[in-house]
């Protein structure tokens, strides 16, 4: 009983601080808009985005690697990894330079060099490593970099990064575009994920570029749950989901 009334007692003291940390986080509005954890697929538009196969238009570059497969000649047959002089060595075929090659165009050259028809060629890339998108805040996943594969959109890319973690503001999703290496200003691009998945509207679903930079931002809830001391974020997150409007994670529509 001392015990009981101990426990009473500690949660009637941190009751009202729960209370105004809800009121600031927001958590109580019962209308917020969230995304659902099942969110539908992108709707067709009549003016779809361009978008490309990400494996097919990625131009190959140092230190890549590409897997060749040529049904007739085995000893020039393998994975190769692209020199910093953006060739490869086939031994035989020689040292051909194929940076800048699609695996299409990969196909081809090879054809080409062993004289045997384009069919009997496969070529493909194994390895992206030449070229990297870096993802920033509740993202699944730790703040890190990860393969650029050609024009990829965004939505598709975050499904690649495995989706949205808890606390993720839905919107307040940028992607940067730095433009170093053409010595012009950064470019900023606002991404409305509702708009996205709910509406089928493409417009702002950016076609991702090499080195391009997506931040998702992060919801008052979330940041003020991890200013709150250890011993009362339970209480904390248990009375977000007893108010509701608070969703415990968020996920994207399934990569088909």
């Amino acid at each position: 009983m001392a015990m009981g009334r101990a426990n009473g007692s500690g949660w009637r003291r941190c009751a009202p601080i729960v209370g105004v940390a809800l009121l600031l986080s927001g958590c109580a509005a019962p209308n917020r808009m969230f995304l659902d954890t099942r969110l539908q697929a992108v709707g067709d538009t009549d003016e779809p985005p361009p978008i490309l196969s990400a494996d097919a238009a990625y131009p190959v570059s140092c230190p890549d690697e590409v897997e060749i497969q040529v049904a007739s000649r085995t000893d020039c047959s393998g994975r190769f990894t692209i020199s910093p002089e953006g060739r490869i060595n086939l031994g035989a075929l020689g040292q051909p330079r194929v940076e800048g090659d699609t695996e299409e165009g990969l196909t081809r050259r090879i054809a080409t060099l062993a004289g045997v028809p384009k069919e009997e060629v496969h070529a493909r890339v194994t390895q992206f490593r030449s070229r990297v998108v870096y993802v920033y805040g509740p993202v699944k996943g730790p703040p890190r970099s990860l393969p650029y594969r050609g024009p990829e959109p965004v939505l598709s890319f975050m499904q690649r990064a495995g989706g949205l973690a808890p606390g993720a503001a839905i919107k307040r999703v940028y992607v940067v575009r730095p433009n170093v290496a053409i010595g012009e200003q950064p470019q900023v691009f606002p991404i409305d994920l509702a708009a996205i998945i709910h509406e089928g509207d493409p417009r702002t679903n950016v076609i991702l570029q090499p080195f391009d930079e997506l931040y998702v931002g992060e919801t008052r809830r979330a940041a003020l749950s991890k200013a709150l001391p250890k011993w009362l974020q339970p209480a904390y997150h248990r009375l977000c989901r007893l108010w509701g409007g608070c969703p415990v994670e968020l996920e994207l529509p399934e990569d088909k």
